[in-house]
């Protein structure tokens, strides 16, 4: 299984946050967090994703995420 994630910042309030999302081809999760960091990222999958791919931008917070594999988006590739 493949795990795709990206995130944006946005205002709320006039506080800056992250909106981070997940998505595999059955499901997206959308969770905001004060945190850029891998703290975000714990926060939702503490475990990580020890069976999946996780397809992403090599941000650090992700690169040190457990997960079956990495693999830069293809976005990024290009």
């Amino acid at each position: 299984m493949a795990v795709g994630r990206d995130k944006t910042g946005l205002n709320v309030k006039g506080k800056n946050e992250w909106a981070w999302t997940w998505q595999t081809q059955q499901v997206t999760l959308i969770g905001l967090s004060e945190s850029r960091g891998a703290q975000a990222v714990s926060d939702y999958f503490p475990k990580g994703f020890e069976r999946a791919v996780l397809v992403h931008d090599s941000w650090a917070a992700q690169l040190n995420t457990p997960a079956k594999a990495h693999q830069l988006s293809v976005a990024h590739l290009l």
